[in-house]
């Protein structure tokens, strides 16, 4: 069978105790980082786990899901992904591809960014679509963040903003990078999605011991260093007063 298991919003600490006994019965355990930054190296999940880890790329998982689901049928394999395993569309096609070939799977869910963020005060399900930030690059300048921005608003929306991750090239866009982004497609588009003045909430690594959460317009976050990745970015729409008293806790 296959195992897909979620590591935790943070590191290993975070880890479910369920994953730990998966891993006693499994012949094969691997891990993936390209979703998200995790604060635990293989070696150490590895020794946490007691057997061990093998790292697996985002083509492993995209381009030889086949691979994957002829060795699950063959023994037991648990896949480990940071924060929840269901949030990223990559392992909803491992699961309809073992599905598809008669290979029971089981699911491990655990806490990600989704949740934690309700540590802002925010409610929950007053938040809208999500949105991932991309990096530019040469002939590539996608503005889908910023219309799921400005969509979400018009319904009394918050917008989680995901930031770009590179794991392959070591980058991780901070939320500095980010707002620089939206604030220069306001200056295009100008549908008040962003604005400078725009109330915004940066957060970085949460979950860790050094989480750090503010409050502040966007033309201020956009010169503050939150420190090292992972950061989001969320756009509050028009706040209940219980969420603006929240939120007064993280101005600077």
């Amino acid at each position: 069978m296959i195992i897909l298991a979620g590591m935790g919003l943070h590191d290993i600490k975070d880890m479910p105790l369920k994953v730990l006994e998966a891993a006693q019965s499994c012949e094969k355990i691997y891990a993936e980082f390209y979703t998200n930054l995790y604060h635990s190296t293989l070696d150490e999940l590895s020794n946490e786990l007691g057997k061990t880890v093998t790292q697996v790329k985002r083509s492993d998982l995209e381009e030889k899901l086949q691979t994957l689901v002829a060795e699950g049928a063959a023994k037991n394999t648990l896949i480990l992904v940071p924060g929840d395993p269901l949030t990223a569309t990559t392992h909803i096609e491992l699961l309809l591809e073992a599905k598809k070939q008669g290979v029971e799977t089981e699911i491990i869910h655990a806490s990600s960014i989704y949740s934690a963020v309700a540590q802002t005060g925010l409610q929950i399900y007053k938040f809208g679509k999500t949105t991932t930030l991309a990096s530019p690059e040469q002939g590539y300048n996608p503005t889908t963040p910023y219309r799921v921005i400005a969509e979400n608003k018009k319904h009394g929306m918050h917008t989680l903003v995901l930031l770009d991750v590179k794991a392959e090239s070591g980058h991780y866009m901070t939320q500095k990078e980010g707002l620089k982004q939206l604030l220069l497609m306001e200056s295009k588009y100008r549908s008040g999605a962003v604005e400078p003045a725009t109330q915004v909430i940066s957060a970085a690594r949460l979950g860790g011991c050094d989480q750090k959460i503010i409050y502040a317009s966007a033309q201020k976050l956009k010169d503050t260093d939150l420190g090292s990745p992972p950061h989001v970015i969320i756009v509050p729409a028009q706040l209940h007063f219980k969420e603006e008293e929240a939120l007064n806790l993280y101005k600077p």
